[in-house]
């Protein structure tokens, strides 16, 4: 056999090789706990919430503004939900109860909400900001998600599923609002 006609066929060998392999890679960013992160200032501990009940709720942020109950319609069924709504530091937060305990926690900012006032900023990297939230990454953290309008860390630590920043503008380096998964059963994921 010709020396060219084997090289080219090698070289498409390991071509293909190559592209069996990186299409079959998981899709799933791992995440590097060890990075190093400058510390940012705290808006708000969010895992101090995680799985506790409306009286410890209540004990925490008062009596909330109002209530709203829903259905979550999922694969795995319909589940019963009641917002608690509060404001506080003009921010708005809704904590979702379900089966007596919270499961989840949305922050939106004064802009977000109500278009008045400041939108969060963006720490040192986009990959700072979960500590503005108290969230400490568990071993098993995972990137799900890395676009221009959202950033999404799942499997976060043994208190929170899943972690979202919304509505983010790379121009102002700002975002609008966070949701904070601590029971993902009640959600499609």
């Amino acid at each position: 056999m010709d020396k060219k006609i084997l090289g080219v066929l090698v070289c498409v060998i390991f071509g293909m090789f190559g592209f069996c392999y990186y299409a079959g890679a998981e899709s799933v960013k791992e995440y590097d706990t060890e990075a190093k992160v400058q510390e940012a200032e705290v808006i708000e501990d969010v895992e101090q919430f995680s799985g506790i009940s409306k009286k410890e709720l209540k004990e925490i942020m008062g009596k909330p503004a109002s209530k709203e109950t829903w259905i979550s319609k999922t694969e795995k069924g319909d589940f019963k939900l009641t917002s608690f709504l509060y404001d506080k530091k003009s921010n708005h937060y809704e904590f979702v109860i379900a089966d007596g305990k919270v499961v989840r926690l949305t922050i939106y900012s004064d802009n977000y909400w109500n278009g008045k006032g400041d939108r969060f900023k963006i720490g040192d990297g986009i990959e700072s900001t979960y500590k503005s939230y108290g969230i400490t990454l568990g071993g098993n953290v995972k990137e799900k998600a890395n676009t221009t309008y959202a950033y999404v860390l799942a499997a976060v630590n043994d208190k929170v599923d899943k972690f979202h920043i919304l509505d983010i503008n790379s121009e102002t380096n700002t975002y609008g609002m966070v949701k904070i998964t601590y029971n993902l059963d009640y959600f499609e994921s």
